[in-house]
């Protein structure tokens, strides 16, 4: 569904290889989870540049909820292959 392909010299970007978004690449900015307050739950934020379009999706209103989407499967997919206490990304190659 998606690889990291080396963006600078010290951060990473995702490629998309498959489905709607196919070819497009994606700049992960900043991911936050904040607690909410008086709650047990946190609000998941996010910020990112499309660095490549694939097919056309500049009108796309799905493009935001995609991108959440994929940064949490990368987050799972991560978080299992790690021993389960923390969970550390790198960039680049």
């Amino acid at each position: 569904m998606y690889e990291f392909i080396p963006h600078d010299d010290d951060t990473f970007a995702v490629r998309v290889t498959e489905g709607k978004y196919d070819k497009c690449e994606f700049l992960i900015e900043r991911v936050s989870f904040e607690p909410i307050e008086d709650s047990d739950e946190h609000k998941f934020s996010y910020d990112y540049k499309i660095l490549e379009i694939g097919e056309s999706i500049e009108d796309d209103e799905d493009v935001d909820s995609f991108v959440g989407d994929l940064i949490m499967t990368i987050l799972e997919d991560r978080f299992s292959e790690s021993d389960g206490d923390e969970l550390i990304l790198e960039g680049g190659e």
